[in-house]
């Protein structure tokens, strides 16, 4: 029997040059949705900026410069539904700053890095509908938006195309005196996928209660018993629902050690043992008759 078609020794993998555009949105879309689905908790869009940020300025310290000085700014903007973090660290130069965003790829070589698997930046680029980037180097500035993140990789109906760079001006007053470092917006509350959806889900509405939240909650509160860590002096800046600004200023972003914690009541060690030698008798007859308080 003739043959009626091209069939024989046809490729269903291959791509041809007119569907190889959709063929790529459709997998970039699946590995996106992947990647969101695995960020289930309301923290984490603060963790993955904040994580990003202390491992830009672990960095820069590394390089050896004289005199740096670590500082972190982070602003959350509850009626607005903003949060925003600018890092003092390493910056991006032009192909690292293009893409950062995509799955999988990352420009951290270092085991010790909070974060170096690549997909962080990708879920806060399209885990949420609006992010806003900024970094700079000595002899370079880039800024751009990325719109509809979120949207995109919920749509199903293939109404919204894949998001693009929308090249902005340069505009990081932090920034301004420092020779490198990055910034970055997230818009809450725009898609329906996002969490959180707004930030006042947990009551928390000034910088006093947010450092609380964020040194208990995010990589910002780190714990560093045995490893010396080079901290950031850290600036946060609060927008209650009423409109009201508060800041507070911190050079010491832990966890909270147990002395730490309001209301809390501690006994040192030395007061302990001090306890137990005014008692006569064996150890367990000591702590037996031990002081409760």
């Amino acid at each position: 029997m003739p043959k009626t078609s091209s069939l024989d020794g046809f490729d269903p993998l291959a791509a041809t040059d007119s569907d190889i555009g959709e063929l790529f949105d459709q997998a970039s879309r699946r590995e996106i949705n992947n990647i969101l689905k695995s960020y289930t908790g309301y923290y984490d869009v603060f963790s993955e900026m904040l994580q990003n940020a202390l491992d830009a300025i672990q960095q820069r310290h590394q390089l050896g410069v004289d005199g740096y000085e670590p500082k972190l700014w982070i602003t959350i903007d509850i009626p607005n539904g903003k949060v925003r973090v600018v890092d003092n660290g390493v910056g991006m130069d032009e192909n690292e700053f293009k893409f950062c965003l995509r799955p999988n790829r990352s420009f951290k070589n270092q085991t010790d890095f909070r974060g170096h698997k690549g997909v962080g930046a990708t879920f806060l680029a399209y885990g949420f509908s609006f992010a806003k980037l900024q970094s700079k180097q000595p002899t370079s500035k880039f800024a751009a938006i990325l719109r509809l993140g979120r949207s995109w990789a919920e749509d199903s109906s293939g109404s919204i195309p894949r998001p693009k760079f929308e090249e902005i001006d340069f505009d990081v007053p932090e920034l301004a005196k420092e020779p490198s470092g990055t910034a970055i917006e997230i818009a809450i509350g725009q898609s329906s996928g996002e969490r959180p959806k707004h930030l006042a889900w947990m009551g928390a509405t000034n910088a006093e209660q947010w450092l609380s939240v964020l040194r208990i909650k995010t990589p910002l509160g780190g714990v560093y018993l045995s490893t010396p860590i080079f901290l950031p002096t850290v600036e946060l800046n609060v927008i209650s629902p009423e409109g009201t600004e508060t800041k507070v200023k911190t050079t010491n972003p832990e966890y909270f050690y147990p002395h730490e914690i309001p209301n809390l009541k501690t006994q040192s060690l030395r007061d302990i043992q001090n306890g137990l030698k005014a008692i006569s008798g064996d150890s367990s007859t000591q702590f037996t008759k031990l002081d409760s308080k």
